[in-house]
């Protein structure tokens, strides 16, 4: 028996011809319905994920970038790296030039070319069964037709009001009478529709090239953006292979940088393992799982940046060796935590 039925809990889901699972069940939903008008799981993911650039728009959206992997059995995992570039014309000395010495989260230079799209229709001719326009029919149905706000979405988009206020673009297409939706709220983007339906009918390149990017391009030059035309218009993902390490018996597979994956899996699997043998019997249940993760993001971002001056040989960052002295350095300095800690009034077990 997998769980207590005494106890509040869920129990897993079982299923013999395919299942999904997303953060909205409307996009798990489309999922299913892909799988069963004959898609495979390519089909299935970037129909998902395309609802989910609808009805989340909180979280994720046609403006980002994807990432993918890809096992067909009998065959090595499929990476492929749907990131963008910034802009050709932006450099360290230009930014410095500007008195920008760091790169905040909302500044309009933390912008890339999107690259989801281009990833999208790159996913589908690999491995797929679906033409990207079948891919987005139900992205487009919920966009066009309005779908329900769910209360985590809700929360969310109530939360960056603020943020949404102060940019025009924002407030005219996710604010509505000046404020977010409610909770049920039934929502239309007939903008997103448009794009999208312009997408499946012309293609991926209709994103990169002609009125969609010129308007993107224009929206964000007036925000002092380095990005131009030219930068959309030679943008293509790359098919990558994946990089991996042995955890217990278990191989462990991630994408190569620009992927911040990289860290919090790939070299935190070594780490940890290190760091419980040498931590077994320890009076810090909590520090064991969060440890190895600390550690592995230290060197984090010297292999992460665009894809154009990232490291030649990523596998080196997370050789076992490095992995080891990380682990040794932090286990033989980390003090003595006695079972009782009057700071926090959290006791071990």
């Amino acid at each position: 028996m997998s769980r207590d039925f005494q106890l509040p809990g869920r129990s897993p889901v079982i299923a013999c011809e395919g299942m999904a699972a997303t953060s909205h069940p409307l996009a798990s939903l489309a999922a299913i319905e892909a799988l069963r008008a004959g898609g495979n799981a390519a089909d299935a993911a970037v129909t998902a994920v395309a609802v989910l650039c609808v009805v989340e728009p909180q979280m994720t959206g046609i403006g980002g970038d994807c990432f993918c992997m890809l096992h067909v059995p009998g065959q090595p995992v499929w990476g492929y790296n749907g990131s963008g570039r910034a802009g050709a014309r932006a450099s360290l000395e230009t930014l410095m030039a500007r008195g920008i010495s760091a790169i905040a989260g909302d500044s309009i230079h933390a912008v890339t070319v999107p690259g989801a799209i281009d990833a999208w229709a790159a996913i589908l001719d690999a491995h797929g069964r679906f033409s990207l326009d079948r891919a987005l029919a139900p992205a487009i149905h919920y966009a066009e037709r309005g779908f329900p706000v769910a209360a985590r979405v809700a929360w969310d988009w109530a939360w960056e009001v603020g943020k949404l206020r102060g940019d025009a673009g924002a407030a005219r297409h996710f604010l509505f009478e000046g404020r977010a939706p409610a909770e049920g709220d039934v929502v239309k983007l007939p903008a997103l529709a448009r794009t999208l339906r312009t997408i499946a009918a012309k293609g991926p390149r209709a994103f990169y090239e002609g009125p969609i990017a010129d308007d993107i391009v224009a929206t964000v030059a007036a925000r002092g953006s380095f990005l131009a035309a030219e930068d959309f218009a030679r943008h293509r993902g790359e098919v990558v292979a994946p990089i991996s390490t042995n955890y217990r018996g278990l191989d462990v597979l991630e994408l190569p940088p620009n992927t911040q994956g990289l860290p919090r899996s790939i070299r935190s699997a070594p780490t940890a393992s290190i760091w419980r043998s040498r931590r077994r019997g320890s009076p810090m249940p909590c520090a064991i799982p969060t440890s190895p993760t600390r550690l592995s993001c230290v060197p984090r971002c010297r292999p992460c940046s665009t894809r154009v001056s990232r490291p030649s040989s990523p596998a080196a960052s997370i050789a076992h060796g490095g992995c080891r002295a990380r682990a040794r350095r932090r286990s033989e300095t980390t003090p003595s935590i006695s079972p009782w800690s009057t700071a926090t009034g959290w006791r071990s077990r």
